[in-house]
């Protein structure tokens, strides 16, 4: 039976197409494509509708698979069970009555069924329903306490700022413009739902302090309540119930998080508590009903080996600064979603395995109980809100496309926008890098299943999958010199970060392990060594080492200042070029035989927004950026000199949300590139709690 999976998923497409008709043979297969599609509806999209058409039509062709039958029959009662249906139970049911033979399956549907409320019936129905689907979207809206308006910031087409929309008649309003060179973030309804305060990042110039702003609904009264040079970042989480005051996050210069009260009136700060910068961000705060206490979450202890922390437990703090309680602590992840009608505290856990809301009863700030589930396997959505038994909630699909753009022999510059370089893994592929002798490109596929690396001959097309079993996460990609195996940076399933070495026919080998992901790595040309910059526990300050791939050996190359996140070897292997953090307009190549370091100044294109790659003859990188008057919203690809700074668009990419480059081909003619664009959909699950009367 052919289990590859570009096999599957090219089935998928033609099969859902009606264009084959699989014989006998291809019958299993067939089951296999559409049982991946269907849970990619469910899971990926949140189409629960279309899942379960799916999964029925599974259910009804394939029945001599009774182990995939049963599955298929087991996922239409989660999803039913996700839209709150009856018909829940009565695919839990027949899984029993049905699929005896499948103990495992059959165990998973009683305890599904053993959740469900008793038969009966329910005087209102929890329902979930998409609201929304912006055409040009960034993170961070928030729903006013009325539930009548949602705001969310446009990030592109004409005009980029932060809008209000009516959630039932669907009228928009922009309330407030970004200036060329900045970003609205975080945004919050005031309790009358008549105000919104917002946080604008400004980059222009460099090291402004962001500023906390309020304005009303209708876009007037718009102003300044915050902005301090000694705060460079600070964001909106909540209102106070009497509206006076706004429960903020702020960064510090020595990167401490504080959380504060700010005056509405007029912008002073009260700091309610200050968190080790090691901590990370505290953020997803609330005001409890009666405004006496403030819930938060926070990462569990910092581990120096972990990325970053990687669960959250929830946390109270009066706001006279009394007590503080830890509310809900557990291995697993728990979020602040809100409070019920009745005082709660609603929060999201992934403790069972998926994500599922849970309330428990507060007194005098702390516990009251044990937490109960109120609705399971929700989706895991963004900018989550309880408001008046509804929650809210905004679910994000990142759509990845690796291309290969040609450049004109004449002028040099990018012909056009190229279609995708595959239909295999639609959406889903990025870091593009050609193999040493120019025939083959490589390009990294993630899923929450797996990891993937395609393989495409470029002159036939021919295409083959890598499924490399013991990564977890994979962020780039490099060939090694000989063209018989890749380097990526990433995470193994063991929870090992660093440098991983894929050979040709899919295994794994760990060879630079590291606390955090390595984002600045290349490999020397004759493949002796791999260069990379091993960042000390802040990320402020970096060893460039080189360690021999067949010994092991490691040598120090330099320490250096990490000034940003991106960095690459040319092709020689003489040079590196790092980006700055701060885009202003230089970025520092360092000479590797000396470990000297100089400054290149690129005056026509100071917003480098993107990695690098270089050209085949260490004269020039390219890189996306823009000039500082453009449009952030599309990307122009530069080609840099890294002698003098002399710059040269050669071609445009529009975008929703990133372009990267991240390869050139040997020949100098083509470059590799992918580009984000992230799809959001706004949506409500209703009736959480329908016997309940608000307490707020």
């Amino acid at each position: 039976m052919n289990r590859n999976p570009r096999f599957l998923r090219l089935s998928a497409a033609l099969v859902a197409a009606g264009l084959i008709i699989p014989a006998s043979g291809q019958k299993n297969d067939r089951a296999e494509v559409l049982f991946e599609a269907a849970r990619q509806k469910e899971l990926l999209e949140g189409n629960l509708p279309a899942a379960i058409e799916d999964y029925k039509k599974i259910v009804a062709n394939h029945a001599d698979d009774r182990a995939l039958a049963a599955k298929a029959l087991l996922q239409i009662g989660r999803c039913y069970d996700k839209l709150g249906k009856a018909e829940a139970r009565q695919a839990y049911e027949r899984v029993i009555a049905d699929y005896a033979d499948q103990a495992e399956i059959v165990a998973q549907a009683r305890n599904r069924l053993a959740t469900l409320t008793p038969r009966g019936p329910s005087p209102s129905e929890t329902v979930s329903r998409r609201l929304h689907v912006p055409s040009h979207y960034y993170f961070y809206g928030s729903v006013s306490p009325d539930e009548r308006y949602w705001s969310y910031v446009k990030s592109g087409g004409e005009r980029r700022g932060l809008v209000v929309r009516e959630i039932i008649t669907g009228h928009e309003r922009q309330v407030a413009e970004m200036p060329t060179e900045s970003n609205i973030a975080h945004s919050a309804f005031s309790p009358d739902s008549k105000r919104i305060a917002y946080h604008l990042q400004r980059w222009d110039p460099p090291g402004l302090p962001h500023q906390l702003r309020l304005v009303n609904i209708d876009g007037t009264g718009d102003r300044l309540l915050l902005e301090n040079p000694e705060i460079p970042s600070v964001v909106p989480q909540d209102w106070s119930p009497d509206g006076r005051h706004l429960l903020a996050v702020l960064r510090r210069k020595d990167q401490s998080n504080q959380l504060a009260l700010v005056a509405v009136a007029d912008g002073s700060v009260g700091v309610l508590k200050t968190l080790d910068w090691r901590m990370g961000n505290p953020f997803g705060g609330r005001f409890s009903p009666d405004g006496r206490y403030i819930v938060y979450n926070q990462p569990q202890a910092y581990d120096p080996r972990q990325e970053a922390p990687r669960a959250y437990d929830i946390y109270m703090l009066a706001v006279d600064g009394s007590q503080e309680t830890a509310l809900v602590t557990h291995p697993a992840s728990d979020y602040v979603a809100g409070w019920a009608p009745d005082g709660r505290l609603v929060f999201v856990s992934d403790r069972t395995g998926s994500h599922d809301l849970w309330a428990i009863r507060l007194v005098n700030g702390k516990a009251d109980g044990l937490p109960q589930v109120i609705q399971r396997s929700i989706p895991m959505g963004y900018e989550r809100q309880i408001l008046q038994g509804s929650f809210y909630y905004t679910l994000i699909h990142n759509q990845r496309e690796a291309h290969i753009g040609e450049l004109d022999p004449v002028t040099g510059k990018l012909k056009a926008t190229p279609a995708p370089l595959t239909e295999s893994l639609p959406g889903r592929t990025a870091d593009p890098a050609f193999s040493p002798d120019g025939r083959h490109v490589a390009v990294v596929s993630m899923t929450p299943k797996r990891v993937e690396v395609l393989i495409r001959r470029l002159e036939t097309g021919e295409e083959r999958i890598l499924h490399a079993k013991e990564l977890a996460l994979a962020y780039q990609v490099r060939w090694t010199p000989d063209g018989k195996s890749l380097v990526i940076s990433g995470r193994d399933t063991s929870n090992r970060w660093g440098l991983h070495k894929v050979d040709l026919d899919g295994s794994v080998a760990l060879v630079v392990p590291s606390r955090r992901s390595v984002g600045i790595y290349s490999i020397s040309p004759d493949g002796r060594l791999l260069y990379y910059l091993q960042s000390d526990s802040d990320g402020r300050q970096g060893v460039l080492r080189a360690k021999e791939f067949q010994s092991g050996v490691e040598k120090e190359i330099s320490v250096l200042q990490v000034t940003g996140p991106w960095g690459m070897l040319s092709p020689s292997g003489r040079s590196m070029v790092l980006l700055p953090k701060v885009e202003n307009g230089t970025f520092e190549v360092m000479d590797l035989p000396s470990g000297q370091v100089r400054k290149v100044e690129h005056p026509d294109v100071p917003m480098i927004t993107t990695a690098i790659a270089w050209g085949p003859d260490d004269r020039y990188i390219l890189a996306f950026g823009h000039r500082r008057a453009e449009d952030p919203s599309s990307r122009n690809l530069w080609q840099i000199s890294t002698e003098d700074g002399q710059s040269r668009e050669i071609g445009r990419v529009e975008r929703e949300h990133g372009a990267w480059p991240t390869s050139v081909h040997p020949d100098g003619k083509r470059i590799g590139f992918h580009t984000d664009k992230a799809i959001a959909e706004f949506w409500v699950m209703k009736n959480l709690f329908p016997a309940q009367k608000a307490s707020r």
